[in-house]
């Protein structure tokens, strides 16, 4: 065992990329150009010194110092450096560290010893392999002594040099990560007097589109608080309530709570307020999502029975008929572990598919994102996106929109501009393990450190997200995208589902059926005390929207986004019609041919939930009312209305309702409910209905 101790010092920005030598990244350490992060503590010293960088290593175990530089693995690289072993025995050597993970618990490392020894070893959580033994090499200069190492990548093989000599060669291994420096082990002091990493410049994949016209813009200090980080922010559906993270900047060992603010007027956000136990506690507390309604949040922690903190996992919790938040509940998600961080997770608009940011067994780096999905109420095992996605780094903050197609996420491990860059790829498979090559969003949206929690609302026209500053506070913005013509475009449809007779808010199933060939089926749900409901839907088709509900008899309607091109949002309340005596139900999805009783195939939809209510009430015996406007004589208009409600009755008939469970009247034009005077409202009086007559 050894004992293990890090020093990060990393990279702002690809600063020294040289054209053609292909000179990535060099320091000959006479001013702190490249900004390391130069510390002293009980245990180590770092610093620049007389053209060098210098570390004293106080303690036994290991000391990394890494520079944070990606490389593409598939390319030829090599990394090299000049050291000196000051004072020190080092039994374990020293040397150059390439490929090291996140959490630095995975790397590899060309060690030497000042008695003329080389290793090459491979480091994983608690475990030290010798990919190369200890061998004896006399070349290798004492204590005072510089020594040049270096590794390079050629084709698929690893080759070790030493002053200039190659003294070893391996088949290449996978990187663990984006971090590469030194390894200093036990009590040394060493120093370098330049480090270099040669590779190919790394080509961004951009992303098509409009993000390099986007206006990113700093929410003012209502939301962002000089004293605080302001992290996760995670809007309501309506754009108008906004959640977010804050942490306070002088106690790093506090690591949020939960805020909400809501906006005033169109631009203004109101002063926030902290959400009270036991939605905040003492561990991270951050929001997911924000479920329809605003009654419901999805968390990213796990929660004791009695609101207290339980680790990493993924909870949620629901608004009482009181106004305040219930104990969240963790999720059951089959496989589900996270041992790196809090989880980083969504749920998508329709509730069944949990995009998650963890640390799962299957995974390529330190955090990757994986999908769940609600089936039969239950949580299926989580599932990893993929290496197109996942890489050796991190992945966090997933956001899947509505088409549940394109995908935003925050990488380490793709090229990019800083720490933490913004992506989108698009699922190509229903095995959602194939993607698009993720695409950079740019540098007006990503910046030289962390950006993540991208959250596109209205179509992709906005996006609220975190973004690090230079000084390394976290704020959040807002972005602004012109409309992106490569995004299938999708419409959001919301409102309440209603008790047709009382008004009163009602939960229940909500379906939306596809007119076309290729029928479509999309379902949700209503809140149970609110009634509300969200749903979103691509353009370019016709659609039947109805509620369903034990009791109650769905009054459908029809939404035709045929002649839509770009986002809109439209609310259609959907109204439950009481299965009672004495209840009138319009049938708002038969239609007949013009001026004839003859039913076109449209009608065919809403004719079997009729069928289907009949069958499962064997005692409901109802009277089918046929309706028109004004436009002919009294006595065609009441023959033509007799004529459509009969049709309707012979098509239960031919279902296989007894005949006698119904029976059939015209009333012609003498019972409108609209006005025949206006041509936008003379259709609504043409019409069938069906009353309740027993049951």
């Amino acid at each position: 065992m050894f004992k293990f101790s890090a020093l990060l010092l990393f990279l702002f920005g690809f600063s020294s990329l040289i054209g053609q030598d292909y000179l990535l990244f060099q320091d000959e350490f006479t001013v702190n150009a490249n900004r390391w992060e130069l510390n002293k503590s009980s245990s180590f010293q770092a610093g620049l010194r007389d053209g060098n960088l210098h570390i004293n290593h106080q303690e036994s175990g290991d000391l990394l110092c890494v520079h944070e530089v990606l490389l593409n693995a598939s390319r030829d690289f090599r990394i090299e450096s000049a050291m000196t072993l000051h004072t020190g025995v080092s039994p374990e050597g020293y040397g150059l560290l390439w490929g090291a993970n996140d959490r630095m618990d995975r790397y590899y490392a060309f060690l030497i010893r000042p008695e003329g020894y080389f290793a090459v070893i491979q480091q994983l959580p608690g475990e030290r392999t010798l990919l190369c033994p200890w061998t004896r090499y006399k070349k290798i200069g004492g204590p005072g002594t510089e020594n040049i190492l270096s590794i390079a990548k050629i084709g698929w093989t690893f080759r070790f040099s030493i002053n200039g000599k190659q003294v070893y060669e391996m088949p290449f291994s996978k990187l663990f990560g984006k971090y590469h420096g030194f390894l200093v082990n036990d009590l040394s002091q060493i120093s370098m007097s330049w480090f270099r990493i040669f590779h190919p410049p790394v080509d961004i994949n951009l992303a098509t589109g409009t993000f390099t016209q986007a206006v990113k813009t700093l929410l003012d200090s209502t939301v962002n608080s000089p004293l605080s980080h302001e992290t996760a922010p995670r809007l309501a559906v309506n754009g108008r309530v906004l959640y977010f993270t804050r942490s306070p900047l002088e106690n790093p060992f506090d690591q949020g709570d939960i805020w909400v603010s809501a906006m005033q007027g169109d631009t203004m956000w109101g002063e926030p307020e902290q959400l009270p136990p036991p939605v905040n506690n003492q561990e991270r507390n951050e929001v997911s999502t924000v479920l329809p309604g605003n009654q419901s949040l999805l968390l990213s922690a796990s929660y004791f029975p009695d609101g207290t903190a339980n680790g990493y996992g993924v909870s949620q919790t629901y608004k009482n008929r009181e106004g305040n938040w219930d104990i969240p509940v963790e999720l059951d998600i089959p496989g589900y572990t996270n041992t790196f961080s809090p989880a980083t997770c969504q749920l998508s608009a329709d509730g069944k598919t949990l995009m998650i940011g963890m640390s799962g067994t299957t995974g390529y780096g330190d955090l990757d994102i994986y999908v769940s999905f609600r089936e039969n109420n239950q949580w299926t095992t989580p599932k990893n996106l993929g290496p197109t996605i996942n890489t050796p780094g991190v992945e966090m903050t997933p956001f899947l929109m509505p088409d549940d197609e394109t995908l935003y996420f925050t990488s380490t491990g793709h090229p990019g501009y800083g720490k933490g860059d913004v992506y989108r790829s698009r699922r190509l498979s229903n095995t959602w393990t194939k993607w698009s090559e993720p695409e950079n969003l740019g540098p007006v949206i990503n910046t030289p450190e962390w950006d993540a929690w991208y959250m596109p609302i209205g179509g992709d026209r906005f996006a609220w997200m975190a973004t690090q500053d230079s000084m390394k506070q976290f704020d959040i913005y807002r972005v602004r995208v012109p409309e992106d013509l490569t995004l299938q475009p999708i419409v959001r449809v919301y409102g309440r589902v209603l008790h047709s007779k009382t008004g009163e808010p009602l939960g229940s199933e909500i379906t939306c059926s596809d007119l076309s060939p290729d029928s479509l089926l999309n379902r949700t749900q209503s809140h149970p005390t609110s009634g509300f409901y969200n749903i979103f839907l691509p353009y370019g088709r016709a659609y039947q929207l109805y509620a369903e509900k034990v009791g109650f008899y769905a009054v459908t309607d029809t939404l035709d986004l045929r002649r839509i091109s770009q986002f809109r949002e439209i609310r259609r309340d959907l109204y439950l019609a009481p299965i009672e005596v004495g209840e009138t139900i319009t049938l708002n999805q038969v239609f007949f041919q013009r001026a004839r009783a003859e039913l076109i195939a449209d009608s065919y939809p809403e004719l079997e939930r009729l069928v289907l209510l009949m069958r499962s009430i064997p005692s409901l015996t109802i009277e089918i009312r046929g309706h028109t406007d004004n436009l002919g004589t009294e006595a065609e208009l009441q023959t033509l209305s007799e004529a459509r409600a009969a049709v309707v009755k012979q098509y239960l008939t031919n279902r296989g309702i007894s005949a006698e469970r119904t029976i059939s009247h015209g009333y012609g034009s003498t019972l409108p409910i609209a006005s025949n005077e206006n041509p936008a409202t003379r259709s609504l009086n043409r019409r069938v209905e069906f009353r309740i007559l027993s049951r």
